[in-house]
């Protein structure tokens, strides 16, 4: 069993600025080391598909106006903004992601989005720099953050939708994180270079995350497998869901769950529920529609809710008296 490098990191900005001011700030702070030079690049207007420039960039961005920007900074580096929603969205691909090179360009990402963060003038709304490439995909992702995501900034009205309480989200969530003028810049995992890497920095606080989400702002993707070397790590955790029924004619399923003060429901459990309402069949074989889960109390009901809601699992629990009832979706 190998283990996956990253096929690319990828940079994602919002900047509260024209494209023309964005791409001249953008620009500028890609100029210092380890970012090599821009060798060729476009402009244009629209879907103006202009043929690729090798002259100075530079010179170019002082004295032109355009809507659009494409540059090279040579085989393995390319960056791209344009307008879109009110706002300029830029886009940095990394493709030098070989093992002892991907952390280093982790490193200068994070130190891009803090030349970004502390210039006012950049306008930097959101940034966010985060893994792309196979593994690392049994994980919730939160709204905003995402899922694989090595660096994110942006101001509190971002996270806000997220966690009601941020600050306990972004503790849950192990991030290192910092204030630089209006942003909170968070940082993990900046040593992953593989899935497996990637996987053992984040899950713990992934998941810690998506049990504090507010409603809407957790989901999964489960078109995607584990992958066979990721295994060890997504199996933590003991069994905590016990299988009490199964409803052919209502292909129903039912579990029961008695946690203690400090337990959850093991992450692996709601991947695998998810992924049988999915695929309309439990690992078990029987055909299954829904899938409810009933928790001894309310309170542990309460906090283990919002990954099993974002997993399609109907979520109750016995009340004071007695009665089994259904916590809501929006709760």
């Amino acid at each position: 069993m190998s283990e996956w490098k990253a096929e690319f990191i990828h940079v994602q900005l919002a900047i509260d600025l024209d494209v023309t001011p964005a791409a001249r700030g953008l620009i500028a702070a890609l100029t210092p080391e380890p970012w090599p030079s821009i060798v060729e690049w476009r402009a244009g207007y629209d879907d103006d598909r202009a043929e690729m420039r090798n002259d100075s960039v530079h010179e170019y961005l002082e004295r032109e106006t355009f809507r659009n920007l494409e540059w090279n900074h040579g085989a393995q580096f390319r960056g791209q903004i344009g307008s879109r929603a009110g706002r300029s969205i830029a886009s940095l691909f990394i493709e030098d992601t070989e093992i002892e090179h991907c952390w280093r360009w982790l490193v200068a990402c994070e130190e891009l989005v803090h030349r970004l963060a502390s210039d006012p003038r950049s306008g930097l709304a959101v940034a966010r720099v985060q893994r792309s490439g196979a593994g690392a995909r049994c994980i919730p992702e939160l709204l905003a953050i995402g899922g694989q995501t090595h660096v994110h900034a942006a101001r509190d009205e971002v996270y806000a939708p997220v966690f009601d309480d941020i600050d306990a989200g972004i503790a849950a969530g192990k991030w290192d994180a910092r204030r630089i003028g209006e942003h909170r810049v968070l940082a993990r995992a900046m040593h992953a270079e593989t899935n497996v890497e990637l996987l053992a920095a984040i899950w713990d606080g992934q998941w810690a995350m998506a049990r504090l989400a507010r409603p809407g702002a957790c989901s999964f993707n489960f078109a995607y497998d584990v992958e066979p070397e990721e295994m060890p790590i997504f199996k933590r955790g003991e069994r905590r869901l016990l299988s009490v029924g199964h409803d052919e004619a209502a292909r129903t399923s039912i579990y029961s769950c008695l946690l203690e003060p400090g337990q959850h429901v093991a992450p692996w459990e709601i991947w695998t529920l998810g992924m049988a309402l999915k695929r309309k069949r439990l690992p078990s074989g029987e055909a299954v529609d829904a899938i409810r889960v009933v928790f001894a109390d309310e309170a542990s009901a309460m906090r283990e809710r919002r990954p099993l809601l974002a997993a399609g699992v109907t979520v109750q629990c016995y009340g004071t008296d007695g009665k089994v009832k259904t916590l809501p979706q929006d709760r």
